[in-house]
């Protein structure tokens, strides 16, 4: 038989923002929420090399894109009078790469993946500490890249 491939894609759009807010006598009006990246899109395939009725083996490569967010309400705005420098606290936009294999023969599914396949650097989180007495604002990593594997059998 000849591969089969399936294609899929997504796209949003996020704006939310702030209509009126007031932090620390700063004014934040307009100001994204914190953890809402503006655009996102994720797009991928499943390519069914073979298939031979329940058996097969299939390669799903895919890509996630997300623009940049803020980890404050602040944005890149600093507080009045404070030591606080807000532009430290956001992730830029980044893609991480995904890729999973599924070789399925008889009743058993041997299944193989990367996570962040080009070991994309992604914060998860960021605070900010220069408050609390800290010289410096905290960035917290998201998940590095990541490989594993299942074995499935169905009975």
């Amino acid at each position: 038989m000849s591969p089969t491939l399936t294609l899929n894609a997504a796209a949003g759009y996020l704006h939310s923002t702030y209509k009126s807010l007031t932090l620390q006598n700063t004014v934040l009006d307009g100001n994204d929420l914190p953890f809402a990246p503006r655009f996102t899109a994720e797009g991928g395939s499943d390519l069914s090399l073979f298939r031979n009725g329940n058996d097969g083996l299939t390669i799903s490569p895919s890509i996630g894109y997300f623009s940049r967010q803020y980890f404050s309400p602040f944005n890149g705005t600093n507080a009045v009078g404070s030591s606080q420098n807000n532009r430290e606290l956001q992730q830029e936009g980044y893609a991480k790469i995904n890729l999973t294999a599924a070789l399925t023969t008889g009743r058993v599914t041997f299944k193989a993946f990367a996570s962040n396949l080009l070991n994309a650097r992604v914060y998860a989180y960021g605070l900010d500490l220069r408050g609390g007495g800290f010289p410096y604002n905290f960035l917290i990593p998201s998940t590095p890249r990541t490989y594993g594997g299942s074995i499935r059998v169905a009975f």
